[in-house]
């Protein structure tokens, strides 16, 4: 729950976050080769699952302690 609510309050959205971690991931891979299927996974999750959490969950869910 600690890191859900940090990463709430660094970025506005499931969009914002999936976008970050694409590009950190850019930045730091070592091996380009699997970078498709990190990109496929995020647009699956941003758009194309209706059933995905990204969908289905706001980002600005009250998060428990």
């Amino acid at each position: 729950m600690p890191a859900a609510k940090l990463l709430q309050k660094k970025f506005s959205s499931w969009e914002d976050l999936g976008y970050n971690y694409l590009l950190g991931r850019r930045f730091w891979m070592v091996d380009p080769k699997n970078q498709a299927a990190f990109d496929e996974a995020a647009l699956k999750l941003l758009v194309r699952d209706p059933k995905s959490p990204w969908k289905s969950i706001r980002w600005k869910t009250k998060l428990q302690s």
